[in-house]
């Protein structure tokens, strides 16, 4: 079963994300995906805090990248704050704009 199916079925039961954040390998695609799903369905605000920093650098990277998913604009709307943006993050900001 690919972990995109397991991670829908089981929300977020602690053990099975933590094999995942614990010096993953996924791809940016699943990395978000499983950033977005945590923010989306975990109740855990404990674990949301461990990695709170993580995923907002993830978010910022991703989004310097230009990449754009469905995972990554839920982590774009709920990280990338105007107040933190510089010219260069304002840029890629409105590339993604264009996506809404």
């Amino acid at each position: 079963m690919p972990w995109t199916r397991l991670v829908c079925a089981d929300r977020f039961h602690g053990k099975f994300i933590c094999i995942f954040m614990h010096g993953n390998t996924l791809d940016y695609r699943k990395e978000a995906f499983l950033y977005a799903n945590l923010l989306t369905y975990s109740d855990d605000q404990a674990m949301f805090l461990n990695y709170r920093e993580q995923i907002v650098t993830f978010t910022w990277e991703q989004l310097m990248k230009r990449h754009i998913t469905e995972a990554l604009k839920i982590l774009y709307k709920r990280f990338c704050l105007p107040e933190e943006m510089d010219e260069k993050r304002i840029k890629s900001y409105e590339r993604y704009l264009l996506f809404l």
